[in-house]
């Protein structure tokens, strides 16, 4: 029988681990191979995670295929079931590495063949320390079959390797070196002295002669794993620490980026937080201020950079994320005056130092809609900053300067307000961002206040008695167009945009409702 002769199996798999320790499998592949290490048959399997709730899809586990495709393959346990019925009796399985074969031998005990690990086997067959498989292939300038941690593409570039250095099959048990040859890897370009915790370049003076060791062909291993960097090699390691870094970065759609060690945060385009030994992010501004972080000095990060959605252009990984748009000028100046507006408002809040009168006014003045300002008893109106703002009460504001005069007053001559000053947009000073809401909190409002709605991908749009209102709700801030059937019934495509954006879809409702409930309101009394 075929199968009664033993042969060797390559095998690889991936898997995740969240922070409770809970490891669930990704994929797995096994090739079985003749004597020669040619490919006889194999077998692939992606494996759906058993919680997909705390993965970054974009996890090494998960190269080679789309969340979808994860998300619908079989379960780890059904895939195993296969990959058992899959292989015979007399099939010896190598895995390169000594954890995975650990962990597949304590998750699934149920598979009773041989298994081995070969790297130090291969390692000693070539008389050094470099066994990475797609290392090797670099070294012997084989193609990899694909990306790294794909299971396929894993046990494939194993193979090419084993063959192109025409390893002994059966492997025995001890190796001997074998001789120098055409194909024998060099040396690596950096050693590891796991004792001091250093890395030195190959041929260091400083590099200790007792002692374990690890070869790497580059840093970013050695930075990744703590080890200190010898004087031979110390810009060397600074530059690719910042690289390494960068790279992280790029991966993230932080807006702000902090390192544990450190009291300060950063923007995320702040070229000093590269030099960090380990990299952290958050997208929100307070959250960095929770913990007791300051600003960065240099690159001054403030809380409007936390709008700015952060594009991967994806020439590294191979992957683009869909495209936002960028804010406006109008849409940035509105996002600042209501961060200011809150905080001034929080602060004399705590303060608890004004009467009913000042509350009004410092409420009235604090409007971000508002641009200019007059008060009771004056003819005049004034820009925020004007000198002459001190002491007056009974404020009223306005939004545009043609607005002011028509209601009868006469521009200050010390802060001479124009109609630059004028205000078209802003973010009501009751709008915060509600993280986790999605369009379905429209739906719900819509069903609940019996509007008719339709969704065509990002374009949400809903119908009120007197208005129909379109919404992208792609991105934040929300944008909103709106038109009045009340004074147009037959208009059905001319939109014009409202002079409002908001941070939460819960306030484009409220706004929405208030804004039709008055129309409808004076429609009925007018009708009346």
């Amino acid at each position: 029988m075929i199968g009664a002769k033993t042969m060797y199996v390559l095998a690889d798999v991936e898997w995740v681990e969240n922070q409770s320790g809970l490891i669930s499998f990704a994929q797995i592949a096994m090739i079985r191979v003749d004597e020669k290490w040619k490919l006889v048959r194999g077998i692939f399997r992606r494996m759906r995670p058993k919680d997909s709730s705390f993965y970054q899809w974009d996890h090494i586990a998960f190269t080679g295929g789309s969340k979808e495709a994860f998300l619908s393959a079989p379960s780890y346990s059904q895939a195993f079931e296969d990959v058992e019925k899959w292989l015979w009796p007399s099939d010896t399985i190598c895995w390169w590495s000594e954890e995975s074969k650990e962990w597949v031998q304590k998750i699934v005990p149920s598979i009773t063949n041989p298994q081995i690990v070969i790297n130090e086997k291969v390692a000693n067959f070539l008389g050094h320390r470099l066994c990475n498989p797609y290392q090797l292939g670099k070294k012997l300038k084989l193609t990899p079959p694909g990306a790294m941690h794909n299971s396929r593409n894993d046990v494939e570039m194993m193979r090419q390797v084993l063959e192109a250095i025409q390893m002994p099959n059966p492997i025995p048990d001890n190796i001997e070196p074998a001789p120098i040859s055409k194909f024998a890897p060099t040396l690596p370009d950096y050693i590891a002295h796991i004792e001091t915790n250093r890395i030195h370049k190959k041929g260091c003076s400083q590099l200790p002669t007792t002692g374990s060791t690890k070869g790497y062909n580059e840093l970013t291993k050695p930075i990744g794993k703590g080890y200190v960097p010898c004087d031979c090699v110390k810009e060397e390691y600074r530059k690719a620490r910042r690289t390494r870094n960068q790279s992280i970065i790029d991966r993230t759609e932080y807006c702000f980026i902090y390192s544990p060690d450190s009291k300060v945060f950063h923007r995320r385009d702040c070229k000093i937080v590269l030099n960090a030994k380990e990299i952290m992010g958050t997208v929100q501004y307070h959250n960095c201020l929770s913990t007791g972080r300051q600003p960065c000095k240099v690159c001054n990060p403030e809380f409007e950079d936390e709008t700015y959605k952060h594009v991967l252009s994806g020439k590294k990984s191979g992957k683009k994320k869909n495209p936002v748009r960028s804010l406006s000028a109008d849409e940035q100046r509105a996002i600042k005056r209501h961060r200011q507006a809150q905080e001034e408002r929080t602060a004399y809040r705590n303060s608890g130092a004004l009467d009913q009168e000042g509350k009004d006014d410092l409420y009235t003045l604090t409007q971000p809609r508002f641009a200019f300002w007059a008060a009771a008893g004056y003819n005049t109106f004034h820009l925020r900053n004007c000198k002459k703002m001190s002491g007056l009460t009974n404020l009223k504001g306005f939004s545009l300067h043609s607005d002011a005069m028509a209601a009868g007053y006469r521009p200050c001559k010390c802060c001479k307000p124009t109609p630059k000053h004028d205000i078209y947009l802003s973010l009501p000073i009751y709008s915060k961002k509600r993280f986790g809401e999605g369009v379905q909190v429209l739906i719900d409002a819509c069903n609940a206040n019996s509007y008719e709605y339709s969704q065509d991908g990002s374009q949400f749009m809903l119908e009120t008695p007197v208005g129909i209102w379109k919404i992208n709700t792609a991105n934040s801030p929300y944008r909103l167009k709106h038109i009045n059937t009340a004074m147009t019934p037959d208009n059905r495509t001319d939109f014009h945009s409202q002079p409002r954006i908001f941070h939460s879809l819960q306030d484009v409702f409220s706004y929405i409702k208030r804004h039709d409930d008055n129309i409808l309101m004076h429609t009925m009394v007018g009708s009346a």
